[in-house]
């Protein structure tokens, strides 16, 4: 696989040191819950949440965290997809760490986004626990790829891999993912992946 493309945006996070394992938090234990719904709270209005960039925003935690990890992992995806080069630590080039070390560069996107992306609720220990899920979690793990028909079949959703792209093209290129080009190259993205 191919190195990563662009240098990591806070290079002394990057490199974090991996976190201890230790006892499920109650978060990691409802989310490994047998029959737990992919999302806790049904949002309605998620596409005019995305054009104003508050598409994560009055989510419960655990709805958030999973999101978050979902849309990472679909753009990876993606970006493998379209022949993109892909991150060394990322859930495709594993370098030991179950691919955190680019979920938190993901993160770290994330939080840098000027038109603030995240939760007020949103610390540093939120970050973490973020991650944790990624580790621990069944469905959530950070080392399992997913496509637009998993996400689609977990969610029961067939517009839920949409919503996580245009928030990933929001991340990327910090322009609205909902709007003019990037809206396009979205349902090109689709119209690729359906007829393959």
């Amino acid at each position: 696989m191919a190195n990563t493309t662009s240098p990591p945006i806070n290079s002394a996070t990057s490199n974090a040191n991996p976190v201890p394992q230790t006892q499920p938090s109650t978060l990691q234990q409802v989310a490994a819950s047998p029959g737990r719904p992919a999302l806790r709270v049904k949002i309605n209005d998620t596409f005019t949440r995305l054009s104003k960039n508050r598409w994560l925003h009055d989510r419960p935690e655990l709805d958030v965290y999973t999101l978050l990890i979902d849309t990472y992992r679909l753009r990876i995806h993606d970006d493998l997809l379209n022949k993109l080069e892909i991150n060394v630590d990322s859930l495709y080039c594993q370098e030991g760490d179950g691919g955190a070390g680019g979920f938190r560069r993901f993160l770290q996107r994330v939080e840098s986004h000027p038109a603030r992306l995240f939760p007020r609720w949103w610390t540093p220990t939120k970050t973490e626990e973020c991650v944790q899920l990624g580790l621990s979690d069944e469905w959530s793990s950070l080392d399992r790829h997913i496509t637009k028909s998993d996400v689609v079949n977990h969610y029961k959703d067939w517009m839920m891999p949409m919503q996580l792209r245009a928030f990933a093209e929001s991340i990327y290129t910090r322009a609205n993912g909902m709007k003019g080009n990037n809206l396009k190259a979205q349902l090109e993205l689709e119209n690729k992946e359906a007829s393959r």
